[in-house]
């Protein structure tokens, strides 16, 4: 009876089992798999055995360690040959009547992969991993209270992890044994504790500063957040041709081309001032044509790719102004998932001051007020807006009122 040592790897068509390429001293070479009879590195993935029992074909998790899958084989080669003998086993390799947590693991991410955002799969994966490496026990029912009690420590100890962060990574392997079926094993004190803290703004001089010390695209990014109220992932994923230049709005859209849904399944459209777009017409006119045609990002990298590092870019032009100890992400501007509730006043703001704060787009700055239906966004759209009744809009320097902190640099 042979074992067979195959890798489960990711193709264009989904997971595969690939056999493994044996170097010439008849080990596994590291990585590396058959796909379609040609040689393939695959780092990814995890090794399993394959042997047939009983008319039936068996696979088992042996890890992501080459040597450590090769001495699997090893052994459980040597186990099904002192069976065939009629030998007595009396310590089996394998009892496949329980779940290894690396196949439980394996069979979990392929889940979330199919069926979430790319964005949690990762982080499910990191978490998870980490469990992988604190925990010594092969199967799933073996784990208990204290191995999760373990894995918070190290996530703490050897991580070097911030409290949160250890209390969103163990509440992600608490979901996946509630997903597994596994009984409570915990109780509410056992739970990682965080300090829930306050959130902090930049006042008018620390804006202006951070302006004066990064580039004119981060400038405008900073000053698209601030006046939008728009998300991180929701900037990330703005095309030109969801900007009404001639109605004061700015579309938030599904981008199937992007594999991106907007937050709750649902799109939206957001109010905005002139100064705003005063703001995006200038970057627009800044960037070669490809990056400014219609269906081009609004904030990409040099090659057209969505910016992926918004916040890391924050973090960095933050760390050249002393006078903010509390960081980037306190900020009033950055409206991610994170800190929602920083934004809500100015979003009441903009919802609920439209007739007197927006105009259509001309020359004077002093068009008709925001439409308050589809028709009259049509006459607005066909260059015919209706008579104003503001004699003049307010100045980047009163936007917006009852916010601390302006966008604009004096």
């Amino acid at each position: 009876m042979q074992v067979n040592i195959t890798k489960r790897i990711d193709t264009p068509e989904g997971k595969r089992y690939c056999p493994v390429v044996i170097g010439p001293n008849g080990r596994i070479k590291p990585d590396w798999v058959m796909v379609n009879d040609r040689q393939e590195k695959h780092p990814e993935g995890a090794y399993y055995l394959d042997w047939n029992e009983d008319g039936k074909r068996r696979r088992m998790s042996v890890g992501n360690d080459a040597a450590s899958a090769y001495n699997s084989r090893v052994r459980k080669q040597r186990e099904l040959d002192a069976t065939a003998s009629g030998l007595f086993v009396s310590n089996p390799i394998e009892n496949d009547s329980r779940l290894r947590i690396r196949s439980a693991v394996d069979d979990f991410l392929e889940e979330i992969q199919l069926t979430r955002q790319r964005k949690t799969w990762l982080g499910y994966r990191v978490s998870l991993r980490y469990l992988l490496e604190s925990c010594d026990k092969t199967f799933l029912e073996e784990i208990e209270r204290k191995d999760l009690l373990r894995f918070a420590a190290f996530l703490r100890d050897t991580k070097k992890l911030s409290p949160r962060t250890v209390h969103n990574k163990f509440a992600d392997v608490l979901t996946f044994l509630q997903a597994q079926g596994m009984p409570k094993l915990i109780g509410k004190n056992d739970h990682p504790r965080f300090i829930e803290q306050e959130v902090n703004i930049y006042e008018d001089d620390e804006l202006s500063k951070l302006h004066a010390i990064c580039s004119p695209y981060h400038s405008t990014l900073y000053d698209f957040f601030l006046m939008s109220g728009f998300r991180e992932q929701e900037a990330m994923h703005v095309v030109w041709s969801n900007i009404r230049f001639n109605a004061n709005i700015i579309e938030m859209r599904w981008k199937p081309q992007f594999k991106w849904t907007p937050k709750a399944y649902k799109e939206r459209e957001v109010p905005v001032p002139n100064d705003l777009l005063d703001i995006l017409e200038a970057h627009r006119r800044s960037l070669p044509a490809l990056r400014s045609s219609a269906q081009a990002l609004v904030f990409s990298t040099a090659s057209g790719r969505r910016d992926t590092h918004m916040l890391r870019a924050l973090k960095r032009n933050d760390s050249f102004i002393d006078s903010n100890p509390n960081g980037p992400s306190n900020m009033i501007y950055l409206a991610t998932e994170s800190n929602p509730s920083a934004i809500g006043p100015l979003l009441n703001y903009l919802y609920f001051t439209t007739d007197s704060i927006f105009g259509t787009r001309n020359t004077s700055r002093a068009g008709t007020p925001l439409p308050r239906d589809r028709r009259e966004t049509s006459s607005v759209r066909s260059g015919r807006p209706r008579k104003s009744t503001n004699s003049a809009l307010p100045s980047a320097s009163t936007w917006p009122p009852a916010i601390t902190g302006s966008p604009h640099r004096t």
